[in-house]
């Protein structure tokens, strides 16, 4: 596949329906989003929307009523709520900031409860909703988020994150492991 433009971001991989008809999407450097079938084609109906920044976070899927989102966060923390042929479906009011690592996404009961929480540049963790809402959940004083852990690890001495109980290892130091349905803190 030639992409035009270099990736900026990790592909998603998207099975609409759980039919086996997967499609592959990733951001470029020229602040669009592609959209190809397995076989590397392009997919017909896709029209490329072009962002104000490139997007340095995988695409999201989501389905929520029935309805397919995809969720994809520029460069500069604009959420970009796009439908099946990449045209703006919804828009949120939601902003994370210069190059936010987003860690995880929950859907919500409708859509602009849907959450996501990310880390900034900073190393604090943020959560928000589609709707605007949002809080720091570890400030960055507080731990040092591990950029590029598959989920948000910081050393801190409580947890302050409102997502209920995953496992984590006995450790020397008292440190949580957030995820979106868990949240723990392990002591020494």
């Amino acid at each position: 596949m030639a992409l035009g433009s270099p990736a900026t971001a990790a592909i998603g991989v998207f099975d609409y329906d759980g039919e086996r008809d997967y499609r592959i999407v990733l951001p470029t450097a020229d602040g669009k989003v592609l959209n190809y079938s397995l076989d590397g084609a392009k997919v017909q109906g896709w029209d490329p929307p072009k962002l104000p920044a490139p997007a340095t976070n995988a695409v999201q899927h989501i389905r929520i009523r029935n309805k397919d989102y995809l969720v994809v966060v520029d460069g500069d923390g604009g959420v970009h709520l796009l439908d099946r042929r990449g045209s703006d479906r919804e828009r949120s009011s939601l902003k994370l900031g210069h190059a936010p690592s987003v860690r995880t996404m929950a859907p919500g009961l409708d859509l602009m409860s849907t959450r996501i929480l990310w880390a900034d540049t900073a190393g604090a963790m943020h959560e928000g909703r589609l709707d605007g809402a949002k809080s720091t959940l570890v400030p960055a004083q507080r731990g040092k988020v591990e950029v590029g852990a598959p989920v948000a690890r910081m050393v801190v001495s409580t947890c302050t994150a409102p997502w209920a109980i995953a496992s984590c290892a006995r450790m020397a130091v008292t440190r949580c492991y957030c995820a979106p349905s868990a949240c723990r803190c392990c002591p020494n």
